[in-house]
């Protein structure tokens, strides 16, 4: 029989039959089936498979959500929807065109000084359909509009020290004093867009019992007022600071010679009544009475100017 050609040549051809000759040389025989591209030797090659492009909604991006969209700190709390204008509209029409895109802060905001322009103030609605909560630092907290919910988590009443209220009106944050009574540590609030017109709008606060520093601007009682610090010292007698300045001794004294007169005022008005009451008497007497008063004291009057012309005549 022939023998194989190669190192050993005391193997015979049939050792070697079959096996195919590779560019390198012959295999040896310990070595492992080949694999991979040498398999597929003498095969003709698979056609390409063309991956089909992946196709997102219209508004997320292309490396995930949307990254304009609000924070966790930003809260829409109304079903309503803002126009291109960026005025509210009704729930109904912005239900027809939703796209089901949730609403960036920014716009957020807009909503709600929006709101507060053509709803609040114009007394269409005693808060704002939208609601915006804001925390940079951990002592501080901002609610805007309808935001008062977060009054309630238990890790603000805490930490929290100061309180900023935006877009809420004067009696609705009064209203919400047994939330505010749960901050122990609240010792500032800052009021802004409130509509507050008179120094005592804020005299239910003095119940809170560290309230020290005071803020207060952008409210029609901040116009046209060169006492508005010591009327605010009236009803809030222990701030230390309004408006980021420290509250000096005058201050004080000229806030307690206020209290001390209106305290005076107020007891005259009791003890002593008012000419309209005076009227309301005269108008209750009978008729004959007054006329009979009236006679008699016109008789005392010609009495008196009778004498007087006698006086003269014998002068």
């Amino acid at each position: 029989a022939p023998l194989a050609k190669g190192k050993d040549s005391t193997k015979p051809a049939s050792a070697s039959a079959g096996r195919r000759p590779s560019s390198a040389g012959i295999a040896p025989a310990s070595s492992p089936p080949p694999t991979g591209a040498r398999a597929a030797m003498g095969k003709p090659p698979a056609p390409a498979v063309r991956s089909q492009p992946q196709f997102k909604p219209r508004g997320e991006a292309k490396d995930g959500p949307n990254p304009s969209a609000p924070s966790s700190f930003a809260r829409q709390t109304s079903g309503s929807k803002i126009g291109k204008d960026g005025k509210p509209r009704d729930s109904s029409e912005g239900a027809k065109k939703s796209s089901g895109k949730a609403l960036t802060s920014a716009e957020v905001m807009e909503a709600i000084r929006a709101q507060w322009a053509d709803l609040v103030l114009q007394g269409h609605a005693s808060v704002t359909r939208h609601g915006y909560v804001r925390r940079e630092r951990a002592t501080e907290l901002s609610i805007y509009g309808r935001g008062l919910d977060a009054l309630d988590k238990a890790d603000y009443q805490n930490v929290v020290t100061s309180l900023q209220f935006h877009y809420i009106k004067i009696e609705v944050l009064a209203s919400e004093m047994a939330r505010l009574l749960k901050f122990k540590e609240l010792s500032c609030i800052m009021f802004t867009r409130n509509q507050i017109t008179k120094p005592g709008d804020i005299a239910p606060f003095r119940r809170l019992p560290k309230l020290r520093r005071l803020v207060l601007q952008e409210n029609p009682v901040c116009e046209g007022r060169a006492n508005l610090r010591v009327s605010l010292l009236r009803y809030l007698p222990y701030l230390s600071e309004i408006n980021g300045q420290a509250v000096d001794d005058l201050e004080r004294v000229a806030a307690c010679n206020v209290h001390a007169e209106a305290a005076k005022d107020a007891d005259t008005g009791r003890k002593q009544p008012s000419k309209t009451a005076k009227w309301d008497a005269m108008a209750n007497e009978p008729l004959s009475e007054m006329v009979s008063g009236l006679l008699a004291h016109a008789s005392t009057v010609d009495h008196k100017i009778g004498a007087v012309h006698e006086h003269f005549e014998d002068v």
